[in-house]
């Protein structure tokens, strides 16, 4: 959720996470976090659960039920789409379940409401709930609700569900978890914006070659390789590490001459020298490295072969 916060907020929407006590943190500028006492399964109070024990849902569960139903629909004030992740198919906390399909059926609440589909516990022999799905509350989570689209994180997922709740695949969109992938491999800083400018985790194909702006590294052959492969269609990219060598003069005239072989491929998009924009430091070095599909090395001659190593 803390991803799909983050994604959102990026995108230029505004983002509120409604969450049970407990909840709270910075999960990224703009997003504003709500806690609603009693929505954390932890915080069950003793006669609910005593109740759903006994295999009733009485007057503690619906007074639960009701105070849930009123703070949740004003934490939602101002919202255009609701994102209800896993908590109408698990079996954590019931009466929030029920107090969100309530206010989705209701349609008094001017949004959407996204049943978003991580685990089925109605299907998983771990929680044991065959014998329990035909009364209530837990029949809530064998259920299509009313006012809700459906959405679940794989194929799997949504196939399950819809066998369980009899409707149509087509009634069920399949949208992968959000993921950070720069944050996942510790992209961060001035890399991060350079990643992100020039797509380089969309890639279908990324080389990498660590090395500085000098003949003998043969980074011609990366341009002409590059240039070749996406003129089959690949969406790749290039990523060469090192300026030019000031103690060089050559160097110099070499990147010159890779600079024009670059225009003149077309590829000036896709190959892209990396220190023209900043420093690339240890660091940056080792995140270009998590980075990347393969090093590509066609120098001439090394004398150490550091890269490689």
């Amino acid at each position: 959720m803390a991803a799909d916060a983050r994604l959102f907020s990026e995108a230029g929407h505004g983002v509120r996470v409604i969450t049970g006590a407990g909840g709270g943190g910075n999960v990224a500028s703009g997003v504003r976090i709500t806690v609603v006492h009693g929505l954390g399964a932890a915080d069950t109070p003793k006669g609910v659960q005593d109740e759903l024990a006994s295999g009733q849902a009485g007057q503690a569960f619906h007074a639960l039920q009701e105070h849930l139903k009123s703070r949740i629909s004003k934490a939602l004030a101002g919202c255009d789409i609701v994102i209800v992740h896993n908590l109408m198919t698990m079996p954590f906390q019931l009466a929030a379940t029920a107090a969100v399909a309530d206010l989705a059926a209701a349609g008094e609440l001017d949004c959407r409401f996204v049943n978003w589909i991580h685990d089925i516990a109605a299907i998983d022999p771990n929680y044991s709930l065959a014998e329990r799905l035909g009364s209530e509350p837990w029949g809530l989570l064998a259920r299509a609700h009313r006012g809700f689209d459906h959405v679940a994180v794989s194929q799997l997922r949504r196939d399950q569900f819809c066998t369980l709740v009899d409707i149509a695949p087509g009634d069920c969109e399949v949208i992968p978890n959000g993921i950070d992938p720069l944050e996942l491999l510790e992209i961060c800083g001035e890399l991060r914006g350079y990643c992100t400018r020039h797509r380089l985790l969309d890639r279908e194909l990324l080389l990498l070659q660590p090395a500085r702006i000098v003949r003998r590294k043969a980074i011609d052959v990366g341009v002409r390789a590059l240039a070749a492969l996406r003129e089959r269609g690949v969406d790749a990219a290039y990523v060469v590490t090192g300026a030019p060598d000031p103690h060089n003069p050559a160097s110099a005239d070499y990147g010159a001459e890779l600079r024009e072989s670059v225009a003149q491929l077309g590829v000036c998009d896709h190959f892209l020298f990396a220190g023209d924009e900043s420093e690339i430091g240890a660091a940056e070095m080792a995140a270009l490295f998590r980075v990347c599909d393969a090093v590509f090395l066609p120098s001439g001659a090394e004398g150490f072969g550091l890269p490689a190593l």
